[in-house]
């Protein structure tokens, strides 16, 4: 029986949802996507929550970074939609 570590990304997850980027799970984000309408508005949240921090980035790294992770949730919104 094959047992699926924690971490490890078999490729079989959900890919109209992207998993949480570091920061996303470093300040206590969770996803809640049981259906379409959670997801768009979980995706919808994340959004905010990371033009948030956005704004508040002072470090290049941080800011592009931040802004990788808003276009891959955008991107996955749009499909969504």
């Amino acid at each position: 029986m094959a047992y699926k570590q924690r971490g490890i990304d078999f490729g079989n997850g959900d890919p109209t949802n992207p998993p949480l980027s570091s920061h996303e799970t470093k300040k206590g984000t969770v996803k809640t996507d049981v259906n379409k309408r959670e997801s768009i508005i979980d995706l919808e949240d994340r959004i905010g929550f990371l033009k948030g921090d956005l704004e508040e980035a002072k470090a290049p790294a941080k800011k592009a970074s931040l802004n990788a992770q808003i276009k891959k949730l955008q991107d996955a919104l749009a499909k969504l939609k």
